[in-house]
């Protein structure tokens, strides 16, 4: 009873303001749940103790534990740069979408959105309610911090434009196939396995390594499977061929 009009407060909230200065929209599909561990009083407030899940159904899933905001029902869900507990927390998270989309379309082009993200972080960190801002902060830097993964993200989503193209330029896809072997083999180097590349790769590793083998790059299938051991038997069969 008391939550039965926050899913569509949170999804009006997120679709109706707007986060970004582009002057193109972005179309992301986001899901979104919320699960209410407890629900109590603390200085004549009403405090929601939840974990969050938020994914776009494809290569981003965010999870947080141990968030706290203050809640009554229909409570109303407004857009301010000041910091709110709940809101901004949505907030923290809507820049992370957006930082990580605007990758696909300019080489780091998220920069702007992941400081967004951070600076909320360290509003949270140091409000009333800062129990989990910590992690948000680590989680966030680190996906700004490995410019591998987002350079990848990058030159991946650009072959598939030039595909998409009316003449393809067969020269400017190979170079952008081998810089995405270049930041593989930095991430095997830096990280090993890491969970936001193995996230990337579990849903465009199988396309990427069908490029290579298209392209002639058939080394870079087996520092796919190095990175991305998850998908081992996808890519034993784009060796054996």
């Amino acid at each position: 009873f008391i939550f039965e009009s926050l899913g569509d407060d949170v999804s009006q909230y997120l679709i109706n303001n707007k986060f970004t200065n582009n002057t193109f929209d972005l179309e992301m599909f986001l899901d979104i749940h919320f699960i209410i561990e407890s629900y109590s009083s603390s200085d004549n407030k009403k405090i929601v103790n939840a974990q969050i899940i938020l994914t776009n159904q494809a290569d981003q899933h965010y999870y947080a534990k141990g968030i706290d905001f203050p809640y009554s029902k229909g409570q109303a869900l407004n857009f301010s740069p000041i910091f709110s507990p709940l809101t901004s927390l949505l907030d923290y998270y809507a820049n992370l979408f957006i930082a990580t989309e605007l990758d696909t379309y300019d080489y780091l082009g998220g920069d702007t959105y992941f400081v967004k993200s951070d600076e909320i972080t360290n509003s949270g960190r140091s409000s009333d309610y800062s129990r989990g801002w910590d992690t948000l902060k680590k989680k966030g830097q680190k996906l700004k911090e490995n410019r591998h993964l987002r350079s990848i993200r990058f030159h991946y989503f650009t072959v598939q434009d030039i595909l998409n193209s009316e003449e393809i330029d067969t020269k400017n896809i190979v170079t952008h196939l081998e810089q995405c072997i270049d930041d593989l083999d930095s991430i095997l180097e830096i990280y090993g396995n890491e969970r936001n590349t193995s996230q990337f790769l579990s849903v465009y590793g199988k396309n990427l390594g069908q490029l290579f083998k298209q392209f002639n790059l058939d080394n870079a299938i087996q520092t796919l499977n190095e990175v991305d051991p998850d998908n081992h038997s996808i890519y034993s069969k784009l060796l054996d061929k």
